[in-house]
């Protein structure tokens, strides 16, 4: 548990080991390596687990949006949550709301 729990820490502070690809692994609050590293922006360039949902069925592109966190390159704008919401529904109302 210990080991798994550093790679949270990892990716959270941008320190995951280069090649990194557990980022399924989820914390005891149900959210995956890669949902942590979103919310923090320090998702690798080239990543390419957008899709990825968490226990709530929040992918990690609705994550990274939420937190103004997504790459220029973005393109998954039609992905959507356990709720129908697209990726630039959520990109957007952050926008309005700043």
């Amino acid at each position: 548990m210990a080991k798994i729990f550093k790679f949270f820490l990892q990716a959270k502070y941008g320190h995951l080991p280069e090649g990194f690809d557990r980022w399924e692994l989820t914390d005891y609050e149900g959210r995956t390596v890669a949902h942590v590293a979103a919310r923090h922006g320090t998702l690798p360039p080239g990543f390419d687990r957008w899709d990825l949902a968490d226990k709530s069925g929040e992918t990690v592109a609705h994550t990274a949006a939420r937190h103004g966190r997504l790459p220029s390159d973005f393109s998954e704008w039609e992905l959507t949550d356990k709720d129908g919401r697209t990726v630039r529904e959520i990109w957007q109302e952050r926008q309005d709301a700043s």
